[in-house]
């Protein structure tokens, strides 16, 4: 099993906290977004205009959607896991480097 099949399987089994390191982020990133299409990603009710379900989160930037779009601007870690536990619709979300926010 390859790691994009890997990365399929723990996403259709809905773990629910996958960590990744990786030095290509890009790559992961883009990776997710096909596997969030491929299960079906959902519009969020807050923006209409996500049409898959992947989200970005860094310290700097917040949120941004696929297409690089700031969704919301939430640069606090603990507040970036609180607007993770209030999602209400099925979503990948990436949080960069935070396992810096973890020691």
């Amino acid at each position: 099993m390859n790691s994009y099949e890997e990365l399929t399987a723990l996403i259709r089994a809905k773990y629910p906290i996958i960590a990744v390191n990786s030095h290509e982020e890009r790559r992961v990133e883009e990776a997710l977004y096909t596997i969030g299409k491929q299960a079906g990603g959902r519009r969020t009710p807050t923006d209409p205009e996500w049409s898959c379900g992947l989200s970005v989160w860094s310290c700097t930037q917040g949120f941004k959607n696929s297409t690089g779009e700031v969704a919301e601007d939430v640069t606090l870690p603990d507040e970036a896991l609180q607007f993770i536990q209030k999602a209400v619709v099925s979503w990948i979300f990436v949080l960069r480097d935070f396992f810096t926010y973890l020691q």
